[in-house]
């Protein structure tokens, strides 16, 4: 009777060493996989700098073609500057054209663009 519970200890003793094996080695690729995941993130992270300032760039290329369109249509020579959160095609106007509710009967020259946004 006394033979069987030293092998029951020992086959204990080897069912949690294989465990802590197994811990172990899913330890390790949990370790591996936040690796990755960390060094993903920070390349996304940079992508993500890039494009917002590629964005920026563009978006000012394209006022400033706006500003030179609009420039070019009205010949007054007064600077219009984009509105971005509008539609592109509404300026705010600087030139003194529009009255305090924004008609187009000030003492300026009107330049033709309905409803002035700078009242």
């Amino acid at each position: 009777m006394g033979g069987g519970a030293p092998q029951a200890a020992a086959k204990e003793v080897d069912d949690l060493k294989k465990k802590v094996a197994d811990a172990e080695a899913a330890r390790d690729a949990a370790v591996k996989n936040a690796e990755a995941l960390k060094k993903q993130a920070e390349g996304l992270s940079t992508e993500y700098t890039r494009l917002q300032k590629e964005k920026e760039s563009l978006q000012n290329k394209l006022d400033r073609f706006e500003i030179m369109i609009m420039d070019a249509i009205v010949g007054a020579g007064r600077r219009l500057r984009p509105t971005r959160n509008l539609t592109s095609a509404v300026y705010r106007t600087c030139g003194g054209c529009c009255d305090a509710n924004g008609l187009g009967t000030g003492n300026g020259e009107c330049h033709g663009i309905t409803g002035c946004l700078a009242v």
